[in-house]
């Protein structure tokens, strides 16, 4: 081998070597690099979060405005964090419904909801605000609830929002925000509860089938509103979650006459 030769192989070497170490110091410091910045985003955004204030709802323009902001995906998505941090990440076992209670005075006032159905109409003629339209909302309250339990569907949160605005006047009298669950009885027990007289008598039996039967009336004359067969549309609900739904609205209004009676 000659002089040259072996200076050959020697450079050669080294430029193996020095292109091997300039990779690595580059691979290195691109995946730093990647950690610093997402560790930037993750930071800027609980800054986002941090300071992103949600008010529910008040009036009907502020329903408007609302409908409009969650057109940008940046705001929906700063909307969806706000309510997932109220939600936590326990797992709702009662087909969504739980969650439901949990943020929707968080997403309208319960004064306005006086003035909201789910078509807009009411018994009386007013005019109201129609919720179905507010596609929007409805898609990330869906989304929101749908996190915490896979079954909820869009079905099941028509017959929310009408068993809502039906019994907003009463929940309306009603202070604070009410971290309400599901009350789940046989039914053969509220059939006994119903016929036995007990606690407060025949008025008290009257007053829940009138609950009962109002609730059937309200949600008949709602299906009879709303004939347009979107995707909201009627389809058949699951039994348990229909019955959850009055149950609760029966033991909250048992709730409140035990308290106004302390």
């Amino acid at each position: 081998m000659t002089f040259n030769q072996f200076k050959n192989d020697i450079t050669e070497s080294v430029k193996d070597m020095l292109v091997k170490a300039v990779a690595a110091i580059k691979s290195d410091f691109d995946a730093k690099l990647l950690s610093a910045m997402q560790n930037f985003k993750n930071n800027h955004q609980d800054d986002d979060n941090i300071q992103f204030e949600f008010h529910a709802v008040s009036t009907s323009q502020e329903l408007s405005q609302l409908e409009e902001n969650l057109k940008d995906p940046n705001y929906e998505k700063k909307v969806r964090n706000y309510f997932k941090k109220i939600i936590g990440n326990i797992p709702d076992t009662s087909n969504g419904l739980d969650t439901c209670y949990s943020i929707v005075d968080y997403f309208f006032g319960k004064k306005f909801m006086v003035q909201c159905s789910w078509t807009g109409g009411s018994r009386s003629n007013t005019e109201k605000c129609c919720i179905k339209n507010c596609k929007n909302i409805l898609e990330v309250f869906f989304t929101i609830v749908q996190s915490s339990n896979k079954d909820f569907s869009k079905a099941l949160l028509k017959k929310f929002i009408i068993g809502i605005t039906r019994n907003a006047k009463k929940r309306s009298l009603t202070g604070g925000i009410r971290q309400s669950s599901i009350h789940r009885r046989k039914k053969s027990m509220v059939k006994k509860q119903r016929l036995s007289g007990n606690r407060k008598g025949v008025a008290q039996r009257q007053g829940e089938n009138e609950i009962f039967y109002e609730n059937e009336q309200s949600f008949n004359e709602e299906k009879e509103y709303d004939e347009d067969n979107d995707e909201y549309g009627m389809e058949k609900y699951e039994a348990d979650g229909e019955d959850a739904i009055i149950e609760h609205d029966e033991v909250e209004e048992e709730d409140n006459n035990d308290t106004d009676t302390d």
